[in-house]
């Protein structure tokens, strides 16, 4: 292993790489070092847990930028491959940082609920939501609105309990200046996070929403007037978050009857195939 091995050599692209480059370069070392392609390889194994990690970090703009930053002040440095970072000044759309991170892999994702990010990444297949939400989240950061806001469209057709998906949506509308539609669908942020059990209180998405009244004419601010963002603020710290990630996956859990869920996971996938009929059409 080289002494400076980092995260765009596993992947084996420049730290200019755009997105589509670590796309396709990550399901191409797949393929070269997937275990179950090489019959369950020690070795193999591995390689694929760098591999997932490394696009893990680098497909979300938040990390990318403080591992980048970490790299040019290391200058060279061997860097800890297997540490998963976290941009210090990123808080939580959802109440946790461990909500979001749930919300991002689980939720519309056809994944078992205990699943890691590298079972999620070894099923090729199964992972094209949350690559195309990697890439809308990265294409709505680099100010690339119209495209992030085509994308997350198809994710909440496919996936509409989705709160990070709606998230992101009402942000892109925001910029687009169509605020009657990121209204709506912050207040679906908020109508899905009611009925989490226990209810997700989302404070950041109440805030927004209620600076969003305030830009909005006379009948916005009086609706911002009446309705004012709820002040409490959830602190997420890394001592806490074994109990988030436990908490949030009872929250999961508990969110339907296991009928139900069923029936969603069916039709998720039903939506998930015509997803990618789409996706092969516009190609």
């Amino acid at each position: 292993m080289p002494a400076a091995l980092n995260h765009y050599h596993v992947l084996g692209t420049s730290s200019s790489a755009s997105f589509r480059e670590l796309k396709k370069q990550y399901f191409q070392r797949a393929k070269e070092c997937h275990p179950d392609l090489h019959d369950g390889s020690a070795a193999k194994e591995e390689q694929f847990k760098l591999l997932a990690l490394a696009f893990e970090v680098l497909s979300d703009p938040h990390k990318r930028q403080q591992y980048d930053a970490t790299l040019q002040a290391s200058r060279g440095a061997p860097v800890d491959l297997e540490q998963h970072w976290q941009p210090s000044g990123h808080n939580s759309i959802m109440d946790t940082h461990a909500d979001d991170i749930l919300e991002e892999l689980i939720v519309g994702n056809d994944v078992p609920l205990f699943a890691t990010f590298q079972t999620l990444m070894r099923d090729l297949e199964s992972t094209e939501k949350f690559v195309i939400f990697r890439e809308a989240k990265t294409a709505f950061h680099e100010n690339h609105i119209s495209h992030a806001y085509r994308l997350l469209i198809r994710l909440v057709r496919v996936s509409s309990s989705n709160i990070l998906y709606h998230y992101y949506l009402a942000r892109c509308a925001e910029r687009k200046k169509m605020p009657v539609r990121a209204a709506r669908h912050y207040r679906q942020c908020l109508r899905i996070g009611s009925r989490r059990s226990p209810p997700q209180q989302l404070a950041h998405v109440h805030q927004r929403l209620h600076r969003l009244r305030q830009r909005s004419g006379l009948v916005g601010r009086i609706a911002a007037w009446l309705q004012p963002p709820d002040d409490h603020v959830i602190i997420d710290s890394e001592r806490q978050m074994i109990d988030e990630v436990s908490r949030s996956m009872a929250r999961l859990l508990n969110n339907r009857p296991a009928r139900d869920r069923n029936k969603s996971t069916a039709g998720d996938r039903i939506n998930s195939r015509r997803l990618l009929g789409s996706k092969r059409k516009h190609k």
